[in-house]
């Protein structure tokens, strides 16, 4: 998601337009494993625990990305949200 196509963005919008538009493409990535576990809805109609904290953990991603210039530095805001 950072590697490709936030780099990509980025030759075409300045950082912050690119970064939101990955991290919305973030969120649609997530839908479908929300859909398989039956919690699509109930995430879309409570969206601080679902659509909006997705939404900042992948805006937080690229910013990690883009300040440590490296993608570890995504992978580990990543994983720290996943292991909590």
């Amino acid at each position: 998601m950072r590697g490709a196509i936030l780099s990509t963005l980025k030759q075409k919008f300045y950082f912050l337009k690119a970064n939101t538009i990955t991290a919305f493409l973030f969120v649609l990535l997530h839908c479908p494993g929300w859909y398989f576990m039956g919690v699509l809805q109930l995430n879309f109609l409570n969206p601080l625990t679902g659509v909006l904290a997705i939404f900042i953990i992948g805006f937080m991603c690229g910013l990690a990305a883009e300040r440590g210039k490296s993608l570890y530095s995504a992978m580990i805001v990543h994983m720290l949200n996943n292991i909590v």
